[in-house]
């Protein structure tokens, strides 16, 4: 039987003590796999409420459950949708749910009246490929040296966006 997902956009506010940690939880795991550019956490509980402040989330959630297995935050920046730590649970990776994320976040720019979808990828994660197929693209590149962001090496961030 295959698990239908649906998306909801929410708060961190709005959810419990574990839902918030189970957002840690798949953050960390997601962004886990790149430990040899970044060997920190990606993030705390504490440090998603710093981040994120006030922040939408869209949220991929189990119907049937409710569990969360992945999660993207957006906020207003003037014209544009910024959407950003977009992040799926590693064993569910793979199966369009990133995308899903990404579409909810277009979806919600359309209806928002926003021009635009604007995100910021590190190259060597592979992001950008992943970013410019969806039709994104790089409006501006920034290289950042090792120890930017607790990094280990050097990185390359590509700011990315799409008229939507």
């Amino acid at each position: 039987m295959t698990e239908e997902i649906e998306l909801k956009v929410g708060r961190l506010e709005d959810l419990d003590l574990a839902q918030q940690q189970r957002l840690v939880q798949i953050i960390n795991e997601a962004f886990g796999k790149f430990h040899w550019l970044f060997s920190t956490q990606r993030t705390s509980l504490e440090g998603l409420s710093g981040e994120i402040g006030d922040s939408d989330l869209l949220l991929l959630t189990i119907t049937e459950t409710n569990e969360i297995v992945g999660v993207a935050y957006t906020h207003a920046e003037n014209e544009e949708l910024y959407f950003g730590m977009a992040a799926v649970d590693p064993a569910r990776q793979g199966k369009g749910l990133g995308g899903q994320l990404l579409e909810g976040a277009e979806e919600l720019a359309r209806k928002g009246g926003f021009v635009r979808v604007r995100l910021k990828a590190v190259a060597e994660m592979g992001n950008v490929a992943y970013y410019a197929r969806r039709g994104y693209l790089i409006v501006g590149q920034e290289n950042m040296p090792a120890g930017e962001w607790d990094s280990l090496h050097p990185f390359t961030v590509a700011t990315m966006q799409k008229a939507v």
